[in-house]
């Protein structure tokens, strides 16, 4: 027995713990002495000897017995008092961490540390708690846990406090269980993660302002005892129960995450404090009371969730509050304190009837690319602003009061109703049909639209200054010959006049208080004159006719080329046709979506042989027409050159190719291409299983070719490809049909697929029971794979075809379902068996009924047509030949075989007229309406059985079989069965020559 009584006191003891070993805690009375205790993987031998001595397993484990710490050989350390510190991993944080068992419950009076992760601390019985009156500090990375386990068992006491430290991995989770234990934590620190989880309850008691990581509730409930309990950390809240138990009032969050239901319960949240983006799909609701929502701190905060009930209102105070439609209740006042408020995509919901203004306070809206309709007045007569940001129009009606200025910083303001206020359009357009009583002010580069069609009543102002270059737009389709009423400025006056200039063709005046725009008689048409050059508004002349510049509305054609020429797209053009009638020499338009591209009411004509590339996405309306050549949208980058909504006809000789590059493959808007053309989708070239361009959707108007040159096409069933009649897939791409159903267009296939490790076919059929039927032929371009998932299938009704030499592969390591060829089938190259079933049905025959190539077999050939075939190739490999169906159809093998797999024969009649230099076992029967038959013709050379397997003819009951053999020779090299001795069987075997 080693006695810590003989040590120094300024000595430490050092626990050496190996890998997997519990430790149990035992209650014990402390005695007075001052130590750091040691629970590491140093091998030293202090206080307590080698490491042999100083490896406690089984029993052995780390106890607490009456005389102090024991490491289980009766070492004891005669300790526990304030002065101690206890090292879970070694003072450097080199220990092997395990189990901490505890049954009696046990205070830590000093300082405990945990300098490696992975230790468990569990409380196994009811007669204590785990208390430490210190300071716990947790460290290392990954997770230490504290667990209670059993009934009745004894809580765990932060008494000092805990302090969850970050580590390499940035993420240290803590965790509290048990199944009904309480643990409590006075207060928190640090930049970790706390996890709590179990049936129990865990209480926060501080105002813990120093814990700046993640709490999060998995299935257990979470107390907050303090409003602020998590004022500076992220509430990560998937599972289990939050509750209130400081009062009634604001609880702070430094953030907010997860997917449960927080129901506030008559409290309020002020979230974002921590100045991190987080983002909550699950509900707030409101429980027994009211409660509100206030967003405070720098960052932002996303609500999804449509469900959302809380009635206390929404307070925006600072940052960026992302909501859908819906997530901000539809109950209690939205108040617009600061910060931005912004529409999530696809959302344009009405907030106006609820918004509240705050006096010297600027309201910031964020349309986010949507156009956002506020229909209510709102203001309150405050001295409150409004700026609009983001991209798409934000439209105010009614009579709204604030009198702050409204700034427009991005995308248009649309104003139908009244202001109170100046508008200053620093970038951005504007538009409108309403008033104010303030001055409208523009900045160089901005815009004022009209709406086109018929002339409406003007935007009313208090004058207006146009500070810098100004231009005139239109949203629509401007008619001819129409004046416009463009501004009307009341008793106010207009400033810098000759700042304004038309980006259409048309007269601008200035009469009374009223600024006009007239519109010519017809649309002008512009042929560009020159090779590569920037196409802008107003810019260099680089058109044939008049003066030579471009104006939105213009016309505009591209002729033939004499080189290869790439037009540099300048600001938001807006022609009303653009017409590409390149022969040869391609046509580059490259640009940048949103701020250089096409736009607005814009169509587009491609004519002729020629190639017009669109490196970046446009976003005009009018329609795509391709009569001629090729139109590439997008130039082997991210993204592609998509009218946003426009629709596409592909006539007859055109090609609409979708190309892309580097980044998520952006699928087409498949309805909206119409027309008896090609479709033709590619990425990069380097075949790779990133490129997946989603479920085929083509309309019924879509009766050309889709043209798959790389990446995998899904189908969701037969009607995916609309009315297309040919679908092609190139090397590098596939046809992914698993999930069933038949499809009529003609299918040209080459290569094995788009890459991916065990599924390396062109066309991929039905998995798990699903068929797959393609009704159309089948044309092998070139060596190609076909094949169906497991217990799944694969039906080509059509002819399968293909040029001399070109072999057809069937299944893979991974696709081993039935693949069946139904039609007369004429290609003449060889055929590839990996896996699976290749099965010859219905009346379907290879080669035309004569087939010449060489069938490699490490699966199953089945042949169950109705109609005579013969194989004059070489059978190879280890699969097996079944002969199934038809008692009149008869399958010849010619050719000079080398298969061993087992050759049955249950129906029709199989006829060997070749050699066969490979063993093979050898079952022919069947019922007596299927009358299967071996023939083993006078041409037939050697034929050897396997040694291990027997020559059956009828070996099963009430079965029948024939074999005629009237010439070659055959080694029976086991037993030859003929009939079955317990039962009625009749099986036949006739020599008829040599």
């Amino acid at each position: 027995m080693y006695s810590a009584s003989g040590l120094p006191r300024k000595s430490y003891v050092e626990f050496l713990r190996a890998a997997g070993c519990a430790i149990t805690l035992l209650a014990a009375a402390p005695t007075a002495s001052a130590a750091n205790y040691q629970w590491d993987a140093n091998g030293a031998t202090a206080g307590l000897g080698g490491a042999a001595t100083a490896n406690p397993t089984g029993a052995t484990s780390w106890d607490l017995l009456g005389t102090g710490l024991d490491d289980g050989t009766d070492a004891t350390v005669a300790s526990n008092v304030a002065a101690d510190s206890y090292y879970f991993g070694g003072l450097t944080g080199t220990g092997t961490a395990g189990a901490i068992n505890n049954n009696g419950g046990y205070t830590f009076a000093g300082l405990v540390y945990f300098t490696i992760a992975g230790y468990t601390l569990q409380d196994t019985g009811a007669n204590g708690d785990i208390v430490f009156s210190k300071m716990v500090t947790i460290g290392g990375s990954g997770r230490t846990t504290f667990a209670a386990t059993g009934a009745g068992v004894g809580d765990f006491k932060f008494n000092g406090g805990l302090t969850v430290n970050s580590g390499a991995i940035a993420r240290i989770g803590v965790r509290f269980n048990g199944t009904s234990a309480i643990s409590s934590v006075a207060s928190l620190t640090g930049a970790g993660d706390v996890e709590f989880y179990g049936s129990n309850a865990h209480q926060l008691s501080g105002a813990n302002t120093g814990f700046t990581g993640t709490a999060k509730i998995e299935s257990a409930t979470l107390r907050l005892m303090n409003f602020s309990s998590l004022a500076g950390a992220t509430l990560n809240y998937v599972g289990g129960a939050l509750s209130f138990n400081a009062g009634t009032g604001t609880y702070n969050l430094g953030g907010l995450t997860g997917t449960s239901t927080v129901t506030l319960n008559g409290n309020s949240l002020s979230i974002g404090a921590k100045n991190v983006d987080t983002s909550f799909s699950g509900i707030l609701a409101i429980g027994t009371g009211g409660g509100g929502v206030t967003k405070v701190g720098t960052a932002t905060l996303t609500l999804s969730n449509a469900g959302n009930t809380y009635s206390g209102g929404t307070t925006l105070s600072a940052g960026i509050l992302n909501f859908a439609n819906g997530a901000l209740s539809n109950t209690g006042n939205v108040t617009l304190n600061g910060g931005t408020l912004q529409w999530a995509t696809g959302n344009t919901q009405d907030l106006s009837a609820r918004f509240v203004m705050v006096n010297a306070k600027t309201a910031t809206l964020d349309t986010n690319g949507n156009d956002v309709t506020l229909a209510t007045g709102f203001g309150g007569s405050t001295t409150g602003g409004l700026t609009k940001i983001g991209s798409g129009a934000l439209t105010i009606s009614g009579t709204n009061t604030y009198t702050g200025t409204t700034t427009v910083s991005n995308g248009r303001l649309n104003l139908t109703g009244v202001l109170a206020s100046e508008i200053l359009l620093n970038a951005g357009t504007v538009s409108g049909t309403g008033s104010t009583s303030g001055l409208l002010t523009t900045a160089a580069g901005t815009s004022i639209v009209l709406l086109g069609g018929a002339n409406t009543t003007s935007l009313t102002t208090n004058g207006v200054t146009f500070a810098g270059a100004t231009g005139l737009d239109f949203v629509g389709t401007p008619n001819l010959g129409t004046t416009y009423d463009v501004i009307t400025y009341g008793s106010g006056s207009v400033t810098n006049l000759a700042n304004l200039t038309s980006l259409i063709r048309g007269t601008l005046s200035s009469s009374g208080n009223k600024i006009t725009f007239t519109t010519p008689d017809a649309f002008l048409t512009r042929t560009w004159n020159t090779t590569s050059g920037t196409w802008s508004i107003g810019g260099a002349a680089s058109f044939a006719e008049g003066d030579q510049t471009f104006y939105n509305t213009d016309n505009v054609v591209f002729g033939a080329l004499a080189t290869d020429s790439t037009i540099t797209l300048s600001g938001s053009l807006k022609p009303t046709t653009v017409t590409v009638s390149n022969s040869t020499n391609v046509y580059t338009f490259a640009g940048t979506a949103g701020s250089s591209e096409i736009a607005a009411f814009s169509s587009l004509v491609k004519n002729n042989a020629g190639t017009l590339i669109l490196s970046s996405a446009h976003s005009y309306t009018g329609g795509t027409t391709v009569n001629g050549g090729i139109l590439q949208l997008g130039a082997g980058g991210a993204g592609a050159g998509f009218a946003t909504n426009g629709s596409y006809t592909v006539n007859n000789g055109g090609t609409l190719r979708i190309y892309q590059g580097s980044g998520t493959v952006v699928a087409p808007t498949w309805a909206s291409i119409t027309g008896a053309g090609v479709l033709a989708l590619n990425k990069d070239g380097s075949g790779s299983t990133n490129k997946d361009w989603g479920n085929a959707a083509l309309g019924v108007g879509f009766t050309g070719t889709l043209w798959v040159e790389e990446g995998r096409v899904q189908t969701t069933n037969g009607a995916s490809f609309g009315g297309a009649t040919e679908v092609v897939i190139e090397a590098g791409a596939q046809l992914g049909a698993w999930n069933g159903g038949t499809f009529t267009p003609n299918i040209t296939i080459a290569g094995t697929g788009w890459g991916e490790s065990g599924y390396e076919v062109a066309i991929r059929g039905g998995n798990g029971g699903i068929t797959s039927t393609f009704s159309g032929g089948i044309t092998l371009a070139a060596n190609a794979s076909i094949g169906a998932g497991p217990t799944g299938f694969l039906q080509v009704d059509g002819a399968v075809s293909g040029a001399s030499g070109v072999t057809l592969t069937v299944g893979t390591t991974s696709l081993n379902g039935t693949v069946t060829l139904a039609g007369n089938n004429t290609y003449t190259g060889n055929t590839n068996i990996v896996s699976g079933t290749f099965k010859v049905g219905s009346a379907g025959k290879l080669g035309t009924g004569n087939y010449a190539g060489n069938i490699s077999n490490a699966g199953t050939l089945l042949y169950s047509s109705s109609e005579a075939q013969t194989l004059s190739g070489v059978i190879s490999g280890a699969g097996a030949l079944t002969k199934d169906t038809g008692a009149t159809s008869k399958l010849t093998l010619t050719g000079a075989n080398t298969y061993s797999g087992v050759t049955t024969v249950s129906a029709g009649t199989l006829e060997i007229a070749g050699s066969s230099s490979g063993a093979s076992r050898f079952i022919i029967q069947g019922t007596v309406a299927n009358d299967p038959i071996l023939n083993i013709t006078a041409n037939a050379g050697a034929i050897n059985t396997l040694a291990s397997a027997a020559f059956i003819v009828a070996g099963a009951a009430n079965t029948t079989g024939t074999v005629n053999m009237a010439g070659g020779t055959l080694t029976a090299n086991h037993e030859l069965w003929l009939g079955d001795a317990s039962a009625s069987a009749n099986g036949k075997f006739y020599l008829t020559g040599g």
